[in-house]
């Protein structure tokens, strides 16, 4: 049985599939330590889809790890924001 929010594989949108597989690339490489890799990711995931939670929470995080602390606050109060609704 799926998980929760999850649908089955058959019925997920190929576009949608395709992002959640960019995203993952991106976590990965941001556990990693590779900000300027990861960072490009979600840049790229928001262009795809602009309120994407994850991406613009771990943009934010990625901001604030690397001495841009105005520019994460900006991405996390939006994820949040997003979130709220």
């Amino acid at each position: 049985m799926p998980e929760t929010g999850d649908a089955p594989p058959q019925t997920q949108n190929p576009a949608a599939v395709a992002l959640q597989a960019k995203f993952k690339q991106g976590a990965a490489l941001h556990q990693q330590g590779k900000f300027p890799e990861a960072e490009r990711i979600y840049v790229q995931i928001l262009q795809q889809q602009p309120n994407h939670f994850d991406a613009l929470h771990l943009l934010g995080v990625i901001a604030l790890q690397t001495q841009r602390t105005e520019r994460g606050i900006e991405l996390i109060r939006k994820a949040i924001g997003l979130n709220a609704k």
